[in-house]
């Protein structure tokens, strides 16, 4: 049979089958599911295209041999424990290939991955015309910002801090925005990310100061779900993170070779999930530090984002209208961790400025949504200011590629170096805490020289720490420790 004489319904049911498949892709292309696992690739792969393979100071990464240790040999790290940290930690150490360093960084890439994801969809609850763009160009603006990439691919807690909190900005976003009906049909869809977002409580315990905010959108969605019983599971649910903290003295109780605060004792628990002395370091500065403080963090800000974003984040906190509760909450959580940043006293203070820089992330999709709606000489200046910002990432990324690159394995040198050239029954003391992080890694994780001494002179003044090292170096002589204190 010819084409022209074929079967006319054979020839529709084709046509609508071909128009099906165009229509089902051009909406999979279009629709928000294809752009945020878009978001998700290009942060990952980004990311894991400089994951380190060897211990390295980068990026203020010089807790990653204690986290390293802890995780390896089944003990404690420093204050306040990070428990979530730790349980996902022993699931990337489980990925069958790469060294013991690579894997642990997956469980600060796979969840700033993640992060970028929620910002991007958090973003999405202040719909606008050309919403998308926007939305895309912003978080691209907060994956390649220095702060948050610096801390995607390190060994540390950060990322996965900034996944938590963007988690429940998601949800108070979502509870804020949405229309009463919504919240009521989806209340386990709430509470289930509440219980989720609650164990941010057992990673990093600042994610406290989100506690106001997250009470007071657990307020309005008892008003808007008109259910007790949901409102008071979903503010329950954001203490799911407490319930893990019984791991610590489980993992203390085998006695490992590093185990911070004994907490097998009431008093040792305490101290380390109450933040041992660091908590002393806060607002700890002289009055004159604050000054050059906020000017650092000023330049920050500039430095994350460029004049072009720095720009735009002023124009949106300074014109949001849509959602004025939301925009007083971002403006809150700015300036609390802003502040904590600014008067903790530690040379690495500013990485606790990492929420406020989420938040003024999200202000820079508000000056674009801002000036979206303005035309001059014919040119929608939104749209200019969006090239602008483009082309200003485009410039940057680099550069900051080059400075975030955290390969370049100082810490390992420095390991393998003083173990290999230690004589046999040497008393090492490392100047710093980088330096003795590391040392542990490679005497207790990887069995470098175990007889080899390793002494903190920082940590002697500590009874458990002491104790600890008569456990692992019967042969040391303490008053030869505090001689050399």
């Amino acid at each position: 049979m010819s084409e022209n004489h074929r079967n006319p319904e054979s020839k529709q049911t084709e046509n609508v089958k071909s128009g099906w498949k165009t229509h089902f892709l051009f909406n999979l292309l279009q629709s928000d599911v294809c752009l945020q696992i878009g978001v998700f690739l290009f942060s990952v792969v980004l990311f894991e295209s400089m994951a380190p393979s060897r211990l390295s100071s980068a990026n203020f990464g010089s807790d990653g041999g204690d986290f390293l240790t802890a995780v390896l040999t089944n003990g404690v790290p420093h204050p306040t424990g990070y428990p979530i940290y730790l349980l996902l930690s022993e699931l990337c150490q489980k990925i069958p290939f790469g060294t013991p360093v690579w894997r642990q960084a997956q469980a600060s890439i796979l969840p700033a991955g993640i992060c970028a994801v929620l910002f991007y969809s958090t973003l999405r609850f202040f719909p606008f015309s050309g919403n998308k763009l926007a939305c895309s160009l912003t978080t691209l603006c907060l994956t390649v910002s220095t702060l948050f990439w610096s801390q995607a691919v390190i060994v540390e807690v950060y990322a996965l801090h900034a996944l938590f909190l963007s988690l429940a900005l998601f949800w108070i976003a979502a509870i804020l925005s949405q229309p009463d009906e919504t919240i009521r049909k989806h209340l386990t869809g709430f509470c289930a990310i509440a219980f989720v977002g609650g164990l941010g409580i057992g990673n990093h315990t600042s994610i406290l100061l989100m506690y106001p905010a997250i009470l007071y959108a657990s307020w309005v969605f008892y008003k808007k779900s008109h259910s007790t019983a949901s409102a008071v599971t979903a503010f329950a649910g954001w203490f799911s993170g407490l319930i893990p903290y019984i791991i610590i003295p489980l993992r203390a109780a085998d006695l490992p070779a590093v185990s911070w605060g004994d907490a097998r004792s009431w008093s040792g628990f305490l101290w380390l999930v109450s933040g041992g002395d660091y908590h002393d370091y806060l607002f700890a500065i002289l009055p004159h530090e604050y000054l050059q403080r906020i000017i650092s963090f000023c330049g920050m800000l500039t430095d994350n984002f460029g004049y072009i974003g720095l720009i735009s984040g002023m124009i949106g906190v300074l014109t949001f209208q849509q959602n004025r509760k939301f925009h007083r909450i971002t403006v809150y959580v700015f300036f609390a961790y802003t502040i904590m940043a600014v008067g903790y006293k530690t040379t690495d203070s500013l990485v606790y400025s990492l929420p406020a820089m989420v938040c003024f992330a999200i202000w820079i999709f508000w000056g674009l949504l801002y000036l979206w709606h303005y035309t001059k000489w014919s040119l929608n200046i939104g749209i200019v200011m969006s090239i602008a910002l483009a082309i200003s990432l485009v410039w940057t990324v680099p550069t900051r590629y080059a400075q975030v690159d955290p390969r370049s394995g100082d810490l390992a040198h420095y390991a393998e170096t003083t173990l290999s050239g230690a004589k046999p029954g040497e008393i090492l003391y490392p100047k710093s805490d980088g330096e003795t992080f590391a040392l542990w890694y490679y005497q207790y994780a990887l069995g470098m020289r175990r007889e080899i001494v390793i002494v903190s002179r920082g940590l002697l003044t500590y009874e458990w720490y002491r104790e600890q090292l008569e456990r692992n170096y019967p042969q040391f002589d303490l008053n030869s420790g505090f001689n050399n204190f």
